[in-house]
């Protein structure tokens, strides 16, 4: 998370978390993996804010088609997943098969077509042996 940002709708920044961390963790870590094991989060766990925002800069009055939705996702559950992303992105290459490409970041989708090229030729020889 960034400095100066809040992930939820109690306005707490991130400051907040990184200085007093060592005091707060076990209780955050306690709520996400009682929602781990029942298979579900708490109630404001799952919120969310939709607000709606002008286009322009002047808003007419009652001018609802000029306004776009904009939903502000209160789910802590971000945190824990960005941090268990971070922590196997290092590894990621080494536990994914060679043959999957999305999402990987050594690894370019170009390279499938090479593979799809391969498996065509090779099934070209074998129909063409038959």
């Amino acid at each position: 998370m960034n400095n100066g940002s809040s992930s939820g709708p109690d306005g707490i920044f991130t400051e907040f978390y990184k200085q007093f961390w060592q005091i707060i963790k076990d209780p955050i870590i306690e709520s996400y993996k009682n929602g781990y094991e029942t298979g579900s989060l708490s109630g404001t766990q799952k919120q969310r804010i939709i607000s709606l925002i002008h286009k322009d800069k002047e808003l007419g009055q009652r001018n609802v088609p000029e306004l776009e939705a904009h939903s502000v996702d209160l789910r802590r559950e971000q945190n824990p997943s960005k941090t268990l992303a971070l922590r196997l992105q290092d590894v990621l290459n080494l536990v994914v098969e060679d043959t999957k490409f999305g999402f990987i970041p050594e690894r370019k989708k170009s390279q499938l077509l090479q593979q799809i090229g391969d498996i065509t030729d090779y099934l070209k020889e074998i129909t063409m042996k038959k």
